[in-house]
């Protein structure tokens, strides 16, 4: 008897699994035995409505169903299904939305950016193109505005470290004694003082230990500049990132929409198009960047002064404040620990939506859209099935044949 509860008890907690994976199986002979389009538009009717009564998903993930299937089926056009919501290009943008939510949500965005950091921050130079490659790239994906408010933030950290340390070396150096090596008549001679000030200010070594100390390159004006030009390289990455991807900011989404309104929905720019085009202007654009803010913050003369003896010499020279960058990011990138299993699950979604839709219609070779009848499917069929496949995931690893009960939090229903 107790073991009848037992299973009972686990069918009930697995109610939802189970109808998710029996209501198809179940009511395929509609398609296999009946092939009509009615009969198509009748198995994926059934299937939402009983996925909507057993709450198989989120009523609002439920909601988005026809957008998937009727295309998939040959029911009706993606563009026609999603005029019934939205503009089809909208609808894109808006499980665009969704994705980049969970990135977000599970800091797998953050993580990107301070394990790119951890390879670039050996110079001020080099942490500066880190910071503008991680905010162009994330950009690319994600609203502007949202990266932007994440990388700020870290940048200020970094800042704020590099200054500390910088303040302590200067402090410690100047004040706590100097080692003065002197020529007198019995011959070289080397003398310890509490202070420079106790030294004869006219001695030429502790001139030249007072220019040195003026010129630091990391004294406060210069350190000044280097903030400022920290920060603005994110707002102008952040920018510049957002013109690689059709979804990258939403002027692009504006102008598809009007090119579809105006011309049809042939002369729609898809995404594999848009990328193939404007990601090797971005890639000028954010070196060109680069280039103006070391000139403008860096003192670019100074670099390319130093690199005339090589560029592999150039770039090994390492710094105090350069490896304080360095610790701090990766003092926070320790503090995150390993790959979760939600950040391992919302990186494989990420990925698999991104080559779905650069491979969605190239025009130089077939895509994966001609497997379907012509026009039918869209890039927001493959955006709404990653979105829906996010949502069937628990946002911890199950365990073998014990997934939890029918209520574990999700990766997408996270919050």
């Amino acid at each position: 008897m107790a073991s009848v509860r037992a299973a009972g008890r686990t069918i009930w907690n697995q109610r939802k699994r189970i109808v998710l994976v029996l209501t198809p199986v179940i009511l395929s002979p509609l398609l296999i035995k009946v092939q009509t389009a009615a009969a198509s538009c009748a198995y994926a009717v059934l299937i939402i409505s009983i996925y909507w009564m057993a709450e198989v998903f989120p009523m609002a993930v439920t909601a988005l169903l026809p957008v998937l299937l009727f295309p998939l089926l040959g029911i009706m056009h993606s563009s026609r299904v999603s005029a019934n919501y939205m503009k089809d290009i909208i609808m894109t943008m808006i499980g665009a939305f969704f994705v980049a939510d969970a990135l977000a949500y599970w800091d797998l965005h953050r993580r990107f950016a301070l394990k790119i950091l951890l390879y670039t921050a050996s110079s001020p130079r080099w942490l500066m193109f880190g910071l503008m490659a991680t905010t162009s790239f994330l950009a690319m994906w994600m609203s502007n505005s949202v990266v932007t408010a994440m990388m700020v933030p870290l940048t200020i950290a970094i800042l704020k470290e590099i200054d500390t340390k910088r303040k302590e070396t200067k402090h410690s150096g100047m004040e706590n004694g100097a080692v003065i090596v002197e020529r007198t008549e019995e011959g070289i001679e080397i003398k310890e003082y509490n202070s420079v000030h106790d030294y004869d200010k006219s001695t030429e070594e502790v001139e030249a230990l007072r220019k040195s100390r003026d010129s630091d390159p990391t004294g406060d004006e210069a350190f000044t500049r280097l903030s400022k030009g920290m920060v603005l390289c994110v707002a102008y990455a952040a920018n510049i990132g957002g013109t690689a991807t059709l979804y990258g900011t939403s002027s692009n989404i504006v102008m598809t929409g009007q090119l579809e309104s105006l011309y049809g929905y042939e002369a729609v720019i898809d995404f594999g198009t848009w990328f193939l085009y404007a990601f090797p202007n971005q890639l000028i654009i954010l070196l060109f960047a680069w280039f103006v803010l070391q000139w403008r913050f860096l003192d670019l003369r100074g670099i390319l002064k130093n690199c005339r003896c090589g560029f592999s010499t150039c770039c090994s020279k390492t710094t105090k404040k350069e490896s304080d960058a360095q610790l701090v990011i990766r003092e926070q990138y320790e503090a995150m620990g390993s790959m979760s299993w939600a950040e391992v699950v919302v990186l494989i979604h990420f990925v698999v939506l991104s080559l779905l839709w650069l491979s969605y219609s190239p025009r130089f070779i077939p895509g994966w859209a001609s497997i379907f009848d012509h026009g039918y499917v869209t890039a927001t069929t493959a955006t709404i099935a990653v979105v829906v496949s996010l949502c069937l995931f628990p946002a911890k690893r199950p365990a073998f044949l014990k997934c939890g009960n029918g209520s574990a939090t999700h990766i997408i229903q996270g919050r």
